[in-house]
C-alpha cells in the first residue's frame, strides 16, 4: 500500500493487509475474475450499493477532495490488496472514490455477496472486517474523507451537528468560512455561499446542505 500524501495511518499492516493465494481461492466462489481498463472509475464518492475488489494485478488509487474542491490521494492498492470500508455492510454513502490506475485483474465481489462470503469463511471475515473497521478508524481520526462543516465554531448548530456525527462514527472535518488556502481561496468563495446559508455540510462532491437539521443530515448521508 502507498500512500499519499504521507498521512500516518495506525496499525498499517492490519489495515491494509495482503491477501495470500488460498484466501483468494476462498473468495472466487462468490465473485468473478475481471480485467478492467486503466482509467476506469470503479466508484464514486457518494454511489451506494458498491462493489468490493481484491487485486489480482494493476493498482487502484483511492482518493476524494479537500475543502477547496484539490483532489487528495488517500491510499494506493496494489496486488494482493483489496477495496472497501464500512459503508459495504451499511450501505451508507462511499466516503471516497475508486480508479484503476493501470489495467487491473480483480476478483469482484458484489455487497449481497460478500455478506455470505464473511459468514461462509470467518477467518477471512475477520481479516476484512479488522481492516473495513481500522480504515474508518484512520479516517475519523485523520478527519479525511468525510465532510466539511463550514461555519464558525462557535455556532451552536454548528455543535449540534458536530455532536451528532461524532456519535455515529461519521468522518468530518470543520473548515473555517472565510480560511484560505494557498492560493487565497476560501471555502466561502469556492461554494459561492453567504452567511446566512451557514453552517454549511459539504461532501466534496455535489452534496452541499446549508443549516440542515439532524434529520435531514441522516437521510442524504444514510
Amino acid at each position: 500500500i502507498q500512500i499519499n500524501p504521507p498521512f500516518l495511518i495506525e496499525r498499517p499492516e492490519a489495515t491494509f493487509p495482503k491477501l495470500t493465494d488460498e484466501q483468494f481461492q476462498s473468495i472466487r466462489p462468490f465473485g468473478a475474475e475481471i480485467e478492467v481498463p486503466a482509467e476506469t472509475l470503479l466508484y464514486r464518492r457518494g454511489d451506494t450499493d458498491i462493489d468490493f475488489f481484491a487485486i489480482r494485478s494493476g493498482e487502484v488509487e483511492i482518493f476524494g477532495v479537500d475543502r477547496y474542491g484539490n483532489k487528495l490521494v488517500y491510499a494506493i492498492h496494489a496486488p494482493r490488496g483489496f477495496t472497501g470500508e464500512l459503508n459495504l455492510f451499511s450501505n451508507s454513502k462511499s466516503l471516497v472514490s475508486a480508479r484503476a490506475i493501470n489495467t487491473l485483474r480483480v476478483l469482484r465481489v458484489r455487497r449481497q455477496e460478500l455478506k455470505r462470503l464473511i459468514i461462509a469463511e470467518p477467518e477471512l471475515g475477520e481479516v476484512f472486517l479488522r481492516a473495513f473497521v481500522l480504515r474508518r478508524t484512520n479516517f475519523i481520526r485523520l478527519r479525511q474523507a468525510g465532510v466539511t462543516l463550514i461555519g464558525s465554531e462557535h455556532d451552536p448548530n454548528l455543535l449540534r451537528i458536530r455532536q451528532f456525527l461524532i456519535r455515529n462514527g461519521y468522518p468530518h472535518e470543520f473548515a473555517s468560512a472565510d480560511d484560505p488556502d494557498a492560493s487565497g481561496k476560501t471555502p466561502m468563495s469556492y461554494l459561492v455561499l453567504n452567511s446566512a446559508e451557514l453552517p454549511v455540510l459539504w461532501d466534496g462532491k455535489k452534496l452541499l446542505m446549508k443549516n440542515p437539521s439532524l434529520l435531514e443530515i441522516s437521510r442524504e448521508l444514510g
